[in-house]
């Protein structure tokens, strides 16, 4: 499992913003959707990172004794040409950002919004697949699942570009197999079966891709996002489904989130007597001409589960209705 991109400390809890009816779909099926990357709202997801590590990789001298041509990353083209969804991850996205007006504007209109605190203990622990019975999980074989915050990079960011080299480099140190033939990844990517004996610009280019999926044009700053990514391998294309949006489908896998009374953890006190932690932490109700009603049976639907869940409203003087 890859290292998450940037060093910086991961919340308890994160953030997604959405309508009513998503908050009960992902309550009654305990699942969120990770979503092809090529289809998310930013036309530039991975390609930004891609050509702009790429081209200073690939303008860095190569070390004395390896062959410039096997140093090299990614070509110009190569960096362009897009990729099928099956090739790159899919993201589930979140935010440290609680009640904020911009995310209240981009994703919940017209006065049908909440925003989803998530347990980040519960999503480290997310899983593809099925869990037949007790708290026994059988994940999805062979599926590579990393919960990590989005990097922001620009073109003139050498030091956070600096950063992703070393990241690289330490990546592929750690895939090396080891003397037993430890079996990782082939020179083809993601959807492949692992192979014992990859080459180093293999393992760069794996590294790269997967470190790519995290990082994001600068412009995004604000959203202080962070991502769950899963990445499909051999045999695993089956768990793919698929949804409308406007103008197409939109491939997604359901990704199921464990509570945190189901792994190794500790709690503080639940607001309710007997109420069992939930991968649900808090619910924030936001702008809307129905504040009490709202926040009232969102309360009693996670009283009826015996949940422990905290209900909140938003804070911010905004009416969109």
């Amino acid at each position: 499992m890859l290292k998450p991109a940037t060093s910086q400390t991961i919340p308890d809890v994160v953030y997604h913003y959405t309508a009513m009816d998503a908050l009960l779909s992902i309550a009654k099926n305990r699942q969120v959707w990770a979503t092809s990357i090529r289809y998310l709202n930013d036309v530039s997801e991975m390609q930004h990172c891609l050509r702009i590590v790429t081209d200073h990789w690939n303008n860095k001298p190569a070390p004395e004794g390896i062959d410039p041509d096997e140093y090299r990353l990614l070509t110009d083209e190569e960096t362009e040409d897009p990729l099928r969804f099956e090739d790159v991850p899919f993201v589930a996205s979140f935010s440290a950002q609680h009640d904020s007006l911009a995310q209240w504007r981009s994703y919940c209109p017209n006065g049908n919004g909440v925003c989803i605190g998530f347990s980040t203990e519960s999503l480290r622990n997310a899983y593809v697949g099925d869990k037949p019975t007790g708290s026994t999980f059988r994940p999805l074989p062979l599926s590579l699942i990393n919960f990590t915050p989005v990097q922001y990079l620009g073109a003139d960011d050498t030091e956070g570009i600096e950063s992703i080299f070393r990241k690289i480099e330490q990546d592929v140190e750690e895939m090396l197999p080891d003397e037993s033939g430890l079996e990782l990844i082939d020179e083809t990517g993601f959807n492949s079966p692992i192979t014992a004996n990859p080459s180093i610009s293999s393992l760069r280019l794996f590294s790269l891709k997967q470190r790519a999926s995290s990082v994001k044009h600068d412009s995004f700053a604000l959203e202080r996002e962070y991502r769950l990514l899963v990445t499909l391998t051999l045999g695993t294309s089956g768990y793919v489904e698929y949804r409308t949006s406007k103008s197409t489908l939109v491939p997604y896998i359901p990704v199921c989130l464990p509570d945190p009374d189901e792994f190794p953890s500790s709690h503080g006190t639940p607001e309710f007597i007997n109420a069992r932690p939930y991968f649900i932490d808090s619910v924030t109700i936001g702008p809307t001409p129905h504040h009490d009603l709202s926040a009232d049976a969102v309360r009693g639907f996670f009283r009826g589960k015996n949940r422990d869940v905290k209900i909140f409203q938003s804070g911010v003087p905004y009416r969109d209705w």
